[in-house]
Parts: C-alpha cells; sequence; structure tokens
C-alpha cells in the first residue's frame, strides 16, 4: 500500500488533511485542481496501488463528478479499478459500488459497451454481497437493461442504414 519511492508519496500524505478539509467544506474547483496538480506531480513516478495516491484519484473523481467534468472523473475511474480489484477482492462491497460508480460514468457518456460489462462486473459481487433485492442490485439491472436496450436500438439503426 506504500509502494512506490517514499519521497514520491510523502506530499500526498501531508496534502490529505487541506484536501479532505476542501471536500468537507464541498470546496470541488479547489479540490480538482489541487488533487489534478499533485497527481501529474507524481504521476507515472507513483504506482497507482500506493494508498495516498488512491486516496487522491477518488478525491479526484468525487470533484470532478461535482463539477460535471464527467470526461475527467470516467479517466480517474478507470484509474481505480485495477487497484480496487487487488485491495478488495471479489466479492467485496467496496469494488461492487466503484464498479457501479465507472459504470454509470461510462453509460452518461455514451460508452454503452463498456458501461454493460462494467455494470456486470459490479452486479456480480453485489448480488452477493447485498442480495438480490437489495434497490443497489434492482438498479445495476435496470442499468444493465438500459445498455442491452440502447446496444439493440443502435444495431437496428446500423442496420437500417446499410439498407438505404
Amino acid at each position: 500500500m506504500l509502494s512506490g519511492n517514499e519521497s514520491k508519496w510523502c506530499p500526498l500524505k501531508e496534502a490529505l488533511p487541506r484536501l479532505e478539509g476542501l471536500k468537507a467544506e464541498s470546496d470541488w474547483p479547489a479540490l480538482l485542481e489541487n488533487c489534478s496538480q499533485l497527481l501529474s506531480t507524481v504521476g507515472d513516478d507513483l504506482p497507482d496501488e500506493n494508498l495516498y495516491k488512491l486516496k487522491m484519484t477518488d478525491m479526484a473523481i468525487d470533484a470532478s463528478i461535482h463539477l460535471g467534468h464527467w470526461e475527467e472523473a470516467l479517466g480517474y475511474g478507470e484509474k481505480t479499478l485495477p487497484v480496487y480489484r487487488q485491495y478488495y477482492p471479489d466479492p467485496h462491497p467496496v469494488h461492487g459500488v466503484q464498479l457501479m460508480r465507472v459504470g454509470k460514468l461510462q453509460h452518461y457518456l455514451e460508452h454503452i459497451e463498456d458501461a454493460l460489462d462494467t455494470f456486470k462486473q459490479a452486479f456480480k459481487i453485489i448480488k452477493l454481497t447485498h442480495g438480490v433485492d437489495h434497490p443497489m442490485t434492482t438498479d445495476l439491472l435496470m442499468k444493465m437493461e438500459e445498455c442491452r436496450s440502447e446496444l439493440d436500438q443502435k444495431s437496428s439503426s446500423c442496420l437500417r442504414i446499410e439498407e438505404n
């Protein structure tokens, strides 16, 4: 969890209390700017598995979502998935919820096939951890059905275009 050079992750650790304060104050622009700057400073010099980098990336997702920066939120979210899979092995509810968050971003941005795949992964976890009757599970079922319906409409449209 503390992988990477300490001189690289120490500034992230030291910045966390200040950033958590910005989050508590809902100062999303300042939070996103600070997280983005710190993450770009460490770049690839610090592995994504580093706990402080993961916390910073999660805060950047939250800030991006609150600001409506959907592509940026998705980019950050997709970076967290392998780390969540590693730290929260299936079936772990935290991993399932993170998959669901990323799936919703993918769906909103019309990355329908990716969203369907991500929702399926989340469903496998959430149905075990929360049960089949839980609202989160039924929400995932509806999201998967929406994606399937949109993919069907898309393929029908493509067939009509090819016929003309």
